[in-house]
């Protein structure tokens, strides 16, 4: 496989681009190296964004702009893009930026020969033509030419002279960063292949079930399902009779990971329909305020943990009931529904098991739907990763599935995010409270090899020092810088921890989890509680502030425990505190 230098992370960017980055990453061999996404400045001096520079080991460097049609407007002279230019006229800017950024950093070195193309996956071109939509047939890379993408490279390149190591060099020093230093582990590029495929392998699987508008899907942890969740819900909007799409709606009961799937949906460039992505408590309390009730959140804990569990999903289901008439603009509003982390969504609740269809919070999602329990819906959990204390009576997916008319269920059984190390460390975490975890964690043997998971034990007073030495070591070494790196501790508190009153580490900030998510330098690091973390994941994750995994008699912290450790994908770094200090 080729080497990879990654701007953003595969799963944020657009499908298009995933399918030709699939293409080229089971066509091309370890001597190619591909930057997917990289920056350049235009004739005007503006920063603009590319799509893919590939460098082969001979020929030379290929600037190539991936777009999933090519159209225009004859009336106009505007094109299907984003600032209504000709796609001709962005390859030409960015071919002369990549030069000119290669030339100022090469120090007067050799640069490598710099070709350019836009690559269209999805459309088949004749190659016998001189011009496809006004543009240069030569200039095109069709999904016929990428298929065979070796031949493809001749044409872009008529000489096929060794790229020298001069050449290379210049190149690296340009766009290079992310692999330097030099130590940089081979593990994180193998890892990123395993995402890769797990996207793409998960559009295929969508495509099997393409039939079926309402799905049931389990996996463990590490199976990808909120990457299903998001791309169903595309599909769901896309690929619907008429002209408008559909209006779905995408529901988390965690308000991280329901900023996590809003800001993933958010980057879908969809072609029709939308999806709106809220949590549990909005959607009550949006209800609630329809109806004239006031949503005032307790301010002790226990008391805020029962009116989300118990007291507001019941108002909302009352008011839902007595109050129809002034919640004529949310019922129906939405024709398709989507919930990941299904295991969170109570399917009864106290009080509500003398009315026989009621199904929970799930009375509530349902009630905006348009078609009600009849609607195309998508449902994504595992009843094993429930957390120990909200009440384990109150799920039952059979409630949801007995609703459901003809529906697929599905369960995936193979963990595909993590290296051998992290797998093999989650399976040792075996005891009363994570055997059920444990046991539904699988693999195909195909998972890539990583460092070990890092153990340390440390007094309140030495984590924080601890925490910045490992830090400064994963940077020092190229394989994580500290911004992707997720803090979790077992508090709903930092104050409550060893890292209480710090605000930087290693002059990054110190940030709740949800803020950094708006942070548009992307430099702070973020920490939440392994609770507020339910289906996020991180390149890399610390856990500070509990004792060893053997050191834990209750069931509820090896529950906790796990699920910290199991955020991780590629680095995972575990600072135990002693018991007596814990």
């Amino acid at each position: 496989m080729p080497r990879w230098i990654y701007n953003r992370p595969p799963e944020k960017c657009q499908r298009t681009e995933i399918l030709f980055a699939q293409t080229l990453n089971e066509l091309l061999p370890d001597a190619w190296i591909v930057r997917w996404g990289y920056w350049y400045e235009d004739d005007a001096g503006r920063l603009r964004e590319g799509d893919f520079l590939v460098l082969g080991p001979h020929g030379g460097l290929a600037v190539l702009e991936v777009k999933s049609s090519l159209s225009y407007q004859a009336a106009t002279g505007r094109w299907d893009t984003e600032d209504g230019d000709n796609p001709l006229t962005q390859l030409m800017m960015q071919h002369a930026g990549v030069i000119r950024r290669i030339q100022s950093t090469g120090g007067g070195r050799l640069i490598p020969y710099v070709a350019k193309s836009l690559v269209l996956p999805l459309l088949q071109i004749a190659p016998n033509i001189t011009e496809f939509r006004g543009i240069p047939r030569e200039l095109i890379l069709a999904a016929n030419d990428v298929k065979d993408f070796p031949a493809a490279w001749r044409s872009l390149f008529t000489q096929q002279r060794p790229v020298q190591p001069e050449q290379t060099a210049s190149f690296l020093d340009a766009y290079g960063e992310g692999l330097e230093p030099k130590a940089v582990k081979a593990f994180i590029t193998e890892t990123d292949k395993l995402i890769l495929r797990q996207a793409t392998a998960s559009y295929r699987l969508l495509d099997m079930l393409s039939g079926n508008l309402q799905l049931v899907i389990e996996g463990g942890v590490g199976t990808g399902k909120s990457w299903y969740a998001i791309e169903q819900a595309r599909r769901l909007a896309e690929n619907a009779r008429g002209d408008s799409g559909r209006d779905v709606l995408m529901v988390a009961y965690n308000l991280a990971l329901c900023e996590r799937l809003r800001a993933s949906a958010g980057k879908l460039r969809l072609e029709r329909g939308s999806i709106t992505v809220r949590s549990s408590e909005s959607i009550a309390a949006s209800v609630l305020e329809a109806s004239g009730i006031l949503h005032e959140v307790p301010a002790e804990r226990e008391e805020a943990q029962r009116y989300f569990d118990e007291t507001l999903p019941l108002l909302a289901i009352e008011a839902l009931t007595t109050e129809s008439a002034k919640l004529g603009h949310l019922l129906g509003k939405y024709d398709a529904l989507v919930v990941d982390e299904a295991q969170d969504h109570d399917t009864s609740l106290p009080g509500d098991s003398s009315q026989p269809d009621h199904a929970g919070w799930w009375s509530i999602y349902v009630a905006l739907l348009n078609q009600g329990w009849q609607s195309p819906m998508a449902i994504f959990g595992d009843a094993a990763q429930r957390p120990p204390f909200r009440a384990p009576d109150r799920f039952a997916l059979n409630t949801v599935r007995q609703r459901l008319s003809q529906h697929a269920h599905l369960r995936l059984n193979c963990a595909l995010r993590y290296t051998r190390p992290i797998y093999r460390f989650l399976k040792q975490l075996d005891g009363e409270g994570s055997h059920d975890l444990v046991t539904g964690l699988h693999s195909d043997g195909q998972l890539p090899d990583g460092p070990e998971v890092e153990i340390y034990q440390a007094g309140a007073s030495q984590t924080p020092a601890l925490v910045e030495q490992i830090l400064d070591r994963w940077h020092s070494s190229g394989l994580c810088a500290p911004s992707k790196v997720l803090i979790l501790h077992d508090r709903s508190q930092i104050g409550n921890t060893p890292l209480s009153g710090l605000e930087n580490l290693l002059d990054h900030p110190l940030w709740p989890y949800l803020e950094t998510l708006d942070q548009p330098s992307g430099n702070a690091i973020g920490h939440t509680s392994i609770h507020k973390a339910k289906g996020l994941d991180a390149l890399a994750v610390i856990l500070v502030g509990l004792p060893s995994f053997d050191q834990l008699t209750r069931p509820y912290d090896r529950f906790t425990y796990f699920m910290g450790a199991s955020r991780a994908r590629q680095l995972l770094a575990c600072v135990h505190v002693p018991t007596d200090s814990s």
